[in-house]
């Protein structure tokens, strides 16, 4: 328990929280010698390293090569030397599975039926095993067999599904791999899917300004409509999965391009078994039928919600309504650019990112007489360069998250300044001074930040697991104590950040006392967490729309954009969409969930509320709601 927490019988706040002002004034004016020297140390030197495995990357990697077919020869089609014109690989005999090794770089797919012209000759560069491009049918032990195909990427596919069926098995690729090179031939909808996430924040941000308390029953209501969208989707696509699975099933059938398209998504499936969208439909509609619970029965605790909406808008626009200073500006215009600063980053960072991944999955050796995508082997130093740059963009994202989370805790304490400091009305705030003043202080508690997104990062499903834990346990044993070592475990939440940003301490020695705080809160006020289930509701419903627009998207290019595995951009377009988001409502989030913390400090050792932080409208989070 915060052991600084006075009694104060009035409504101003508390003798605690104005020397934890002053004591943040005094850091911020002369700020002392950073006590996480070390973890910039780390920091810089990871950034070393991973900037020479980038260099070394570019400079012995070739993107261009990166999922490309390589015959049985070993030649590159479309990169090798003398084969940048033959792009497409050919399967010189796919009647059986025996001779799927044997493959050779063509300039253009044969397209129309040749079957008794022994003179056809394909466009092609013949190798050791291959002599001639001419249709040899006629000969006993022919060297190339024609037959019609349609151009799939950069493999001349047969339409006949049993030839098909045989070829399948020799254009296997990894996930990995799959994942790049969709990516790339993918831009396009991803950056449509980015636009449109970014376009429903928007239109998210101006709701919450002008619809204030209503606008929780809209993302409610968009969130259960979004869910039914997803579920007669994923039914829909569980009957076009048995459709293709009767195609294949006629072996004299001519295939379109776009029957084999669906033929080979579904052979790249990460879950092969065809149940699975009718699972997902089954999700989707237990959680549409849970929130339509949710909404009627805790219908008191959105309306809650909605209030502290309204009172978040008033707190940030505040002295403009009661103009008691009229060089003091709104903080909507601050708080509407930084998440959009903040996500550019990421998607810039996350595209440079991709680029150099790029060059690390070329780096390796190339072996002959192999399936044309199993030829391209890497090494141990893809592998070391791999793990790092997998590392490195998740330490990204953790500390642009964690400065993120500072960034906005820091503005709140600076537009809460202003409620304990009103009689002051001849002092102003510069918003941008102020954002460069604390992000100085962000950049000096690079410790607190990164051991703090780690622990509540990696701790989520530890946590959730204790908590079944000790379900289990009381139910048994009502008297059961709580071990140190799990009370530590469950202490660990967002909430701390607040007490590490005053008290400029280490993030894990703020945990538990705010933990504590929290506990007594909750049981003697009933005060719950609404700013961080507004956040989860509002990246829920969002998410759930980018992907129902990247699955129409999909759909809409499958022929013009093709993709082998969709799934992966299905998957990129909810969680990308939902952390998008997350920049976005924590705003909101987290000034609802702060503002409740500072309003409640002013309490005894036992937690007994004594007092109120501030006057109104800060005071309405107790009077009106509670």
């Amino acid at each position: 328990m915060d052991q600084t927490i006075d009694m104060n019988q009035d409504n101003n706040p508390g003798s605690h929280i104005l020397v934890d002002l002053q004591n943040l004034e005094l850091q911020y004016s002369q700020p002392r010698k950073n006590q996480d020297d070390k973890y910039t140390i780390y920091f810089l030197f990871f950034q070393g390293i991973v900037l020479l495995i980038s260099l070394v990357s570019l400079s012995i990697g070739n993107q261009k090569q990166l999922g490309k077919p390589i015959d049985s020869n070993g030649n590159i089609c479309g990169v090798s030397l003398g084969f940048e014109q033959y792009k497409y690989i050919y399967f010189t005999n796919p009647v059986n599975d025996k001779d799927l090794n044997i493959t050779v770089c063509v300039r253009e797919c044969p397209l129309n039926q040749n079957y008794l012209n022994d003179s056809f000759e394909l466009q092609c560069i013949p190798n050791q095993f291959i002599s001639t491009c001419k249709n040899t049918l006629s000969t006993q032990n022919f060297n190339l067999l024609y037959y019609d195909t349609l151009h799939f990427e950069n493999i001349c596919l047969p339409n006949n599904p049993k030839y098909l069926n045989n070829v399948l098995n020799a254009i296997n690729k990894s996930q990995i791999l799959l994942f790049f090179q969709d990516f790339n031939y993918g831009i396009q909808i991803i950056i449509c899917t980015f636009l449109f996430c970014l376009l429903l924040n928007q239109i998210v941000y101006f709701l919450i300004i002008k619809l204030q308390k209503k606008i929780i029953w809209v993302i409610l209501v968009a969130l259960i409509i979004s869910l039914i969208i997803l579920a007669l989707i994923s039914l829909i696509h569980y009957f076009y999965e048995n459709r293709i699975q009767q195609i294949k099933q006629h072996q004299n059938q001519k295939l379109t391009l776009s029957e084999i398209i669906n033929i080979v998504q579904t052979q790249n499936y990460k879950f092969q078994a065809i149940q699975f969208p009718l699972i997902f439909s089954a999700f989707f509609v237990i959680m549409a039928i849970y929130y339509i619970l949710d909404f009627i029965l805790n219908y008191k605790k959105y309306r809650n919600i909605g209030l502290k909406i309204a009172i978040i808008n008033y707190f940030y626009d505040y002295p403009q309504q009661t103009q008691l200073n009229s060089h003091y500006k709104s903080m909507f215009k601050i708080f509407y650019l930084i998440p959009i600063f903040i996500v550019l980053i990421l998607v810039t960072i996350f595209f440079l990112w991709v680029f150099i991944a790029n060059s690390i999955l070329t780096i390796g050796s190339l072996s002959i007489y192999k399936y044309p995508f199993d030829a391209f082997q890497p090494n141990w130093i893809t592998y070391i360069f791999g793990i790092t740059h997998i590392l490195e963009l998740i330490l990204i994202f953790l500390i642009v998250s964690g400065l993120s989370k500072f960034l906005t805790i820091g503005l709140i304490m600076e537009n809460y300044r202003f409620f304990i400091n009103q009689d002051q009305r001849y002092k102003q705030l510069n918003e941008y001074k102020s954002i460069w003043k604390i992000l100085q202080y962000n950049f000096t508690h690079f410790g607190t930040i990164i051991s703090g997104q780690i622990l509540i990062i990696f701790l989520k499903i530890p946590k959730i697991l204790v908590r079944i834990y000790l379900w289990i346990v009381k139910s048994i044993y009502s008297n059961y104590q709580t071990p140190n070592l799990i009370s530590n475990i469950l202490s660990i939440n967002d909430r701390a950040y607040l007490l590490s940003y005053l008290k400029a301490k280490q993030f894990l020695s703020n945990t538990k006392s705010q933990y504590i705080f929290d506990q007594k809160m909750m049981d003697q006020q009933q005060i719950y967490q609404h700013g961080k289930q507004l956040t989860d509701t509002c990246c829920f419903a969002i998410s759930n729309f980018c992907l129902f627009f990247t699955y129409i998207l999909l759909k809409m290019t499958k022929t013009t954009i093709i993709i082998q595995e969709p799934n992966n951009f299905l998957f990129l377009s909810f969680f990308s969409s939902y952390f998008m988001t997350k920049f976005f409502t924590n705003i909101y989030g987290i000034t609802i969930d702060i503002l409740e913390i500072l309003l409640y400090r002013d309490a005894t050792s036992d937690g007994k509320i004594v007092g109120k932080s501030v006057k109104i409208p800060i005071r309405l989070l107790r009077d009106e709601i509670i």
